[in-house]
This record gives structure tokens, sequence and C-alpha cells, in this order.
């Protein structure tokens, strides 16, 4: 069973003489454990979503906004000719 950090933390508030603290294999931890999974996903996701608020550090290759129009059936595009 993997251990997830929030669940060493939350364990780790407990007295060191529970069995929460001890065992990782008490009812109390493996409680903690299966909540925690989401719980250190959304924070993984939230510190990403920090260092992409930083052009020094922001992911470049990830898509930031999208927009989304409705064009009419006879709506054609023009081709655009590039010169080098």
């Amino acid at each position: 069973m993997k251990k997830y950090f929030s669940a060493i933390e939350l364990s780790n508030t407990f007295p060191e003489w529970t069995r929460i603290r001890t065992d990782d294999q008490s009812i109390g931890f493996r409680l903690f454990n299966s909540l925690s999974r989401p719980l250190d996903k959304m924070e993984r996701s939230l510190f990403i979503a920090g260092k992409n608020t930083h052009l020094v550090t922001a992911n470049l290759d990830e898509i930031d906004i999208t927009y989304r129009i409705n064009l009419p059936t006879t709506f054609t595009f023009q081709q655009v000719q590039r010169t080098t």
C-alpha cells in the first residue's frame, strides 16, 4: 500500500503511543490514506497551477485559454500566402 504524504502528516498529529501513528495497517491510518490520495493530487495540481502564474516557470506547451465560436455552415476559410 502506498503511503500518501497527507496521511502521514495527519497521523503524526496523534500521540506517539496510538496505533494510527505506529501501525500503517490500522483502520485509522488506512482511512486517512484513502482520503489523502485526492488531497495529494489536488495539492499537486495547485502547485503546478501556481508555477504557471509566473512567466519564468510557466509550462509554455500547456494550453492556457481556449475559445469556441459557432461559424455559419456557409463560412469558408481563406488561404493566406506566406512569404519567407
